[in-house]
């Protein structure tokens, strides 16, 4: 977690195994976007993980591949996402809402931020 002043500004999600990293969820305050806090932490993580992890072989961004990431790589790896719920009311209620109501209201989010 990167923070300012006591306040949480960028934060990161990571699954270790097997000398491997997996970025699995990322995400910084609106606020202080033009100061980038995801990149710097990002490349702080990054570092610190190869300097203090002996025999580190891979780290994995995760999610989409932006344009910030293509300064480290190039080289790309495809992801599925895939999502297990028990049998029952509430598991497929919650399945309903994370496969359909959630896609929806980011593209109607992202539709409505290109149009102003």
């Amino acid at each position: 977690m990167l923070t300012l002043d006591s306040n949480p500004v960028a934060f990161e999600f990571h699954l270790c195994a097997n000398r491997k990293v997996h970025g699995l969820r990322a995400s910084f305050d609106d606020e202080y976007a033009s100061l980038s806090p995801g990149a710097f932490l990002d490349f702080n993580v990054v570092q610190n993980y190869f300097r203090s992890q002996e025999g580190l072989q891979y780290y994995d961004f995760g999610g989409s591949f932006d344009a910030y990431k293509r300064k480290w790589t190039e080289d790309t790896v495809s992801h599925v996402w895939a999502l297990y719920f028990r049998g029952g009311f509430y598991s497929r209620l919650i399945q309903f809402i994370e496969g359909h109501v959630i896609p929806f209201a980011k593209a109607l989010r992202s539709f409505k931020g290109n149009r102003i």
